[in-house]
């Protein structure tokens, strides 16, 4: 397959910049929620958020790095101490923040029985990108059980929400199979957040 084209970096580098300021929006809003209730999940949330805004950012300088750099899209990952470092704060930032709000769930919802999926992926490839699916995975189990809790009428759209963020980090698995699908999965990454920073504007409005 021929590599992508070289405008194919500030369109990805475009995009998760979006999607970190989408993060931040809903880190922002956890905590005027937690300010305001003083509720520790969602002061857990704040943080898990903002990790992941942090993540998206620091994503989105090292492509814009590699792409000064005349560095192609495909071979990103093998140039340069700095970009690597890039990678490895967003990997890292992420796990810590899906972790953290896969914790917040069952320490809340009592829902250990979906924590032990997580474990597998450590004994599969790539290892990083797998262990972020096993806990989103994890998360969205919890969030179907919890829907079952009587007078909650926005957990189906927190439901949808890490669903599509889900099924995007599944379709980048399979980005050199085609790098539109790539793209394609870093939209609806970012439709995920945007629908779970409504989700926390709505509950604003209704406290």
């Amino acid at each position: 397959m021929l590599p992508p084209p070289r405008w194919f970096i500030p369109l990805d580098t475009t995009v998760q910049l979006f999607t970190g300021i989408v993060a931040l929006a809903v880190a922002l809003y956890a905590l005027r929620g937690y300010r305001w209730v003083k509720e520790p999940s969602l002061n857990n949330i704040f943080m898990a958020f903002l990790l992941l805004a942090v993540a998206f950012l620091v994503d989105a300088l090292t492509m814009s790095t590699a792409y000064l750099e005349g560095i192609p899209f495909d071979q990103t990952f093998d140039h340069g101490t700095f970009i690597q470092l890039g990678f490895a704060v967003y990997y890292g930032f992420s796990i810590v923040a899906y972790g953290l709000l896969l914790y917040t769930y069952c320490r809340r919802y009592s829902v250990m029985a979906a924590a032990p999926m997580a474990p597998f992926v450590m004994f599969n490839s790539p290892p990083l990108e797998i262990i972020i699916i096993g806990l989103l995975a994890a998360i969205v189990i919890a969030q179907v059980l919890r829907e079952r809790t009587p007078g909650r009428g926005v957990q189906g759209l927190v439901s949808l929400s890490f669903l599509l963020v889900l099924v995007s980090h599944v379709l980048i698995l399979f980005e050199s199979a085609d790098y539109l699908l790539y793209f394609s999965a870093k939209g609806m990454q970012m439709v995920g957040f945007a629908l779970m920073g409504f989700v926390l504007y709505r509950l604003g409005r209704m406290a």
